[in-house]
């Protein structure tokens, strides 16, 4: 695959998962567009790739908290599971 999908299916068993937290000054205009750039039409419309959803997530030297998180709908395209939870670190080859 081309890019990273996340499964969070309760059938899996939670791993981490290294990511990057974005804070936005403005969070429906910065949602709006990151829903284009996803593919996202909208919650519970049948054409997505992926669902907007609300994770919790535990940044380095902060509190736990929720993130909007896009996650794959149809994972049949996910070929092979990142052992490190680290996107960047599979793509460097390390």
């Amino acid at each position: 695959f081309d890019y990273p999908m996340m499964d969070i299916s309760e059938n899996k068993t939670p791993k981490s998962i290294i990511g990057e937290l974005f804070y936005f000054s403005d969070l429906s205009q910065a949602i709006a567009e990151l829903d284009q750039v996803e593919g996202f039409s909208g919650f519970g419309v049948s054409h997505n790739e992926y669902d907007r959803t609300l994770i919790p997530v535990t940044p380095r030297h902060e509190a736990p908290t929720l993130s909007w998180c896009y996650v794959a709908r149809d994972l049949s395209s996910a070929t092979k599971e990142i052992m490190s939870g680290s996107w960047k670190q599979y793509k460097s080859g390390f």
